[in-house]
């Protein structure tokens, strides 16, 4: 028997989360529990509108079928193939839960005293004088890995921008370029070719993920790598990137079939030669501190970007994480009960297989 319950909590945000299709100011965040008759685990459920299709619509209707599939006996795995095309994140949260029962929360959850993981650090200055301010000051504080949203305005304005920084930080820091799917395919190419001889690691998700001409194109044009990130779910994802000659992508927990799911892709990337990137800056410290557990499993190295858990202005439960020197470290155990427990409830599950 798996017993399910989910509750949602509106998650507020310290300062609003800038992106290049608008700001949010909190997360729409659904706690997943769930109990079997040796254990319990805990997932994270937080779509974001603008990176897919998710919407909290979406989700709690893929909840209902999810409650209406378990009322007339369906199997688990069943149920979730029935909303994985719609609701791939609603799938993720469920079948993550499953997982930390599987492995313990205290495996998933407890301190293990690892090595400090290197963080990405946003740097948000919009004017390249804002920006090489805010880049020095990162640096300053360990930064090693600094990355600048791009595509909110015009090219010039971007190029200025990052040759700013790039020049202020060379020899301290790399940086990473994310146009979440908005750099304009008509100005790529006089993008890209601005960014020559720039310490710049990469840029990631130029264009919509449907955009595959302009992206073939552009993976062969320029010589900063191009990452892939919301064209990348599902195991046909990776080979696509793969026949595509994509350098990199990025991989999230939120997106994947839960633990197994998101290390299943992990190792098929590696399979490929696809360079990876790591976490997600919009969950709670529930995600991250599963996230910190795969990236130790799996063994990765790149900086991550699951700082999702220092966003709130305050955290219903112990996020247990610490984010010092622009590196992530556990303190103390992360509570995910807490997190479930001050959400409201919003349907409750059960399936025998």
């Amino acid at each position: 028997m798996k017993t399910f319950e989910i509750r949602y909590c509106s998650v507020k945000l310290t300062v609003p989360y800038q992106l290049s299709f608008g700001a949010i100011d909190s997360f729409d965040s659904y706690f997943v529990k769930v109990e079997t008759p040796h254990s319990e685990g805990f997932g994270e459920i937080t779509p974001l509108p603008g990176y897919s299709s998710e919407t909290r619509e979406i989700v709690e209707t893929a909840l209902q079928e999810m409650e209406r599939k378990a009322a007339v006996s369906s199997s688990f795995v069943d149920a979730i193939d029935s909303i994985s095309a719609a609701a791939p994140m609603t799938v993720s949260g469920l079948c993550t839960a499953l997982d930390v029962a599987d492995l313990g929360c205290e495996t998933v959850f407890g301190s293990s005293g690892g090595e400090a993981i290197p963080v990405a650090a946003l740097c948000s200055g919009v004017t390249p004088e804002d920006a090489v301010v805010q880049a020095n000051q990162l640096v300053a504080d360990g930064a090693k890995t600094l990355k600048l949203k791009v595509a909110s305005g015009t090219v010039e304005q971007d190029i200025a921008r990052i040759q700013a920084v790039s020049h202020e930080v060379e020899g301290k820091a790399v940086l990473r370029l994310d146009a979440n799917q908005r750099l304009d395919p008509n100005h790529a190419d006089r993008f890209v070719d601005a960014l020559a001889g720039l310490p710049i690691a990469l840029l990631e998700q130029p264009f919509l993920p449907e955009n595959i001409v302009a992206t073939a194109a552009l993976i062969k044009r320029s010589s900063v790598p191009i990452m892939l990130d919301e064209s990348i779910w599902d195991i046909g994802d990776l080979e696509e990137a793969g026949r595509l000659h994509a350098p990199i992508v990025k991989l999230k927990l939120c997106k994947h079939q839960g633990v197994s799911g998101c290390r299943a892709m992990l190792r098929k990337a590696r399979q490929l030669g696809l360079g990876i990137v790591f976490g997600n800056g919009v969950q709670t410290a529930v995600g991250n501190r599963i996230e910190m557990f795969i990236y130790r499993a799996e063994g990765l190295s790149t900086a991550v970007e699951a700082t999702g858990f220092v966003k709130p202005g305050g955290n219903p439960g112990q996020t247990g994480l610490a984010l010092e020197n622009w590196t992530m470290r556990e303190v103390a155990r992360t509570d995910p009960a807490a997190y479930f427990n001050a959400g409201l409830p919003i349907t409750s599950f059960c399936f025998d297989n």
